[in-house]
């Protein structure tokens, strides 16, 4: 909802354009058989500790590269591509927005277009996950799948969509500044104290 309300000239911009839609759903088909692969893996420390390393490399990488667009490609190479990561970044530690944004990157996407798109991509994407979860949650048993208080999701709900949104417009501020790297070490450095305390 966080996505959808601070890029909702996109988003209706997108509803009315056929072409559009259907490049959408092309990236969003990686996911449906990455999904049913990666739902059982567990994520231990380490396994986060190398999902984050990757993202830091990821973004690392992206930031050396030069623009060769002047806007949005919207191609379906760039759907594929950027599909890929974004079913990549089902793997615990691996940031979808950063392996999604860096895959517009290397499709020669400015950084605030790939950032846009990436946000547009996570609309259905986490839609589409939380739905499968909910069908999940309602087949467990009683004491599995035992509900919170009605407060409880209503708490979690507002706290879930003010930091979003404050999140994304933090991160379309630092893409607009290019200021790139302090997220970059960020990732670096959070997944080598993962990897620390996992071996030591």
């Amino acid at each position: 909802l966080a996505a959808l309300l601070y890029l909702r000239k996109d988003f209706f911009d997108l509803c009315t354009s056929v072409q559009k839609m259907g490049l959408l759903f092309l990236a969003l088909l990686p996911l449906i058989p990455g999904y049913f692969l990666v739902k059982s893996l567990a994520a231990s420390p380490p396994l986060l500790g190398f999902g984050l390393l990757f993202t830091a490399l990821l973004l690392g990488v992206a930031s050396r590269k030069k623009n060769t667009l002047p806007s949005a490609g919207w191609k379906w190479q760039d759907m594929v591509c950027i599909g890929i990561m974004q079913t990549l970044a089902l793997l615990p530690g691996i940031s979808r927005s950063g392996s999604t944004i860096a895959a517009a990157r290397f499709r020669g996407w400015p950084w605030e277009d790939a950032a846009r798109f990436s946000f547009l991509l996570a609309i259905p994407s986490v839609l589409g996950g939380q739905m499968l979860e909910t069908i999940r949650l309602f087949k467990l048993s009683p004491v599995e799948g035992a509900m919170l208080p009605g407060s409880c999701y209503v708490v979690g709900f507002c706290s879930a969509f003010i930091f979003g949104l404050a999140g994304i417009h933090a991160v379309f501020r630092m893409y607009r500044s290019l200021r790139i790297l302090p997220f970059v070490f960020y990732c670096a450095a959070l997944g080598f104290l993962l990897l620390v305390g996992s071996y030591a």
